[in-house]
């Protein structure tokens, strides 16, 4: 009993010694020993618990500097150590190495999924962004990097006077861009980098009578499941160029009227695009009356069965070679070349017209005709030559009793 004020008010104990007398050390009094168990259990709850507070504190720090004293006895565990952290560390390393990198990846792959046309306008009247039976409606509109709303006909209000450059985002994939700008006649230029068509699989009308359009970039877009682009550009009639040589198109099927009175279209890339299932081409290129060449170099027509009016009144074009046809499923060829009066050659050879039913007026007003290579040429017995060469000007020769499988060419006569 005599010791417990020494215990605790003289602080005759340290936490060193209560460290000994928790390890029954020998230099600890016995009866010290009995006094501080004493105390622990008569003493005032708060003022034991403060007490053992500090006394833990104390144990902690000297089990601590108890230990560091062995490693500094100790170098080599010193040395495992330290080469265990260097491992730690560039472990470390190279997981946030492989973490960002991951994250640039999955912020690549958002950006190439993201699902946004950029279109500019002309004028400040209110007019329509989109046509207005076209769903699904874009969940957000930027108007000069402002964002709007649109209303119920799908007008943007409070234009300015001015060049506007609107930014439509889909929080959704679409499916169909039937008609997508059909008629708008204030947009001149579209931008369809960003936008997710992996899902679409008609384009037809989606640019048909945007008169005013002057640019469309398709650059990255992803057209593999599109199956028809009838009249998507059709009547656009201020396109000056177009660059399709990037796209896939080897689900298309349907390529009627696609460049139909694209009067301005002076520059036209068709390099890789594919038109394996391609079934019909109906006025294709026809009233292209600006463009001067066609390379259709990598067009594969064994599916093509409609050909009419494909080339007619392109009033610039001088010469086309489509020897390299497979119109072994044509049946429909009808005006091929109307009314293109400044054609002056066509390599027709090795062409087979044998399932051909419908050939009248194929070279009809083409008033500048000079020569028509026939080479191999293998005809259908089913056609009536003197309709297939119907308003071929008089002074163009031809022989329709020579006009056999082997060879055939026909010159002006002078």
């Amino acid at each position: 009993m005599a010791y417990k004020h020494n215990i605790f008010y003289n602080n005759k104990y340290n936490s060193k010694n209560i460290i000994n007398i928790f390890y029954n050390k020998s230099n600890i009094d016995i009866n010290e020993r009995k006094a501080f168990i004493y105390d622990i259990k008569s003493k005032n709850e708060t003022t034991i618990l403060n007490k053992f507070k500090n006394i833990i504190i104390n144990i902690k720090f000297h089990i601590e500097f108890r230990n560091k004293l062995k490693e500094e006895r100790c170098p080599t565990k010193i040395n495992e150590r330290i080469n265990f952290n260097k491992k730690i560390r560039l472990f470390k390393g190279v997981i946030n190495f492989f973490l960002f990198q991951i994250y640039i990846f999955i912020n690549i792959i958002l950006c190439a999924n993201s699902n946004e046309i950029t279109i500019k306008t002309i004028g400040n009247e209110k007019k329509n962004i989109l046509n207005s039976d076209f769903t699904p409606q874009p969940n957000q509109i930027y108007v000069n990097e402002i964002l709007y709303s649109i209303n119920n006909e799908n007008e943007i209000e409070e234009l300015e006077d001015r060049e506007n450059n609107i930014r439509m985002i889909w929080d959704n994939q679409i499916e169909d861009c039937t008609s997508m700008f059909n008629g708008l006649d204030n947009i001149i230029e579209v931008d369809l980098s960003n936008f997710d068509s992996s899902k679409v699989t008609s384009m037809k009308n989606m640019f048909y009578d945007c008169t005013n359009i002057i640019s469309i970039t398709f650059n990255n877009i992803d057209t593999s499941l599109v199956n028809s682009m009838e009249s998507i550009f059709m009547n656009c009639e201020s396109l000056i160029s177009l660059d399709l040589s990037g796209i896939n198109t080897k689900s298309l099927k349907n390529m009627n009227y696609m460049f139909y009175n694209c009067k301005s279209l002076i520059s036209l890339n068709l390099n890789n695009f594919n038109t394996s299932l391609v079934y019909t081409m109906a006025q294709l290129f026809a009233k292209c009356s600006s463009i001067k060449a066609l390379d259709l170099s990598s067009f594969n027509t064994s599916k093509l069965g409609i050909m009419t009016k494909i080339f007619a009144e392109c009033n610039e074009l001088t010469s086309i070679d489509i020897s390299h046809f497979d119109l072994s499923e044509a049946f429909y060829m009808t005006s091929m070349f109307e009314n293109c009066n400044k054609l002056t050659y066509i390599n027709m050879a090795n062409l087979d017209i044998s399932k051909v039913y419908y050939i009248e007026y194929l070279f009809y007003n083409c008033s500048n005709l000079e020569f028509i290579d026939f080479t191999n040429f293998t005809e259908s017995s089913s056609i009536d030559k003197d309709t297939m060469f119907e308003g071929v000007p008089d002074n163009f020769s031809y022989c329709i009793i020579l006009f056999q499988k082997s060879f055939i060419i026909f010159k002006n006569f002078f």
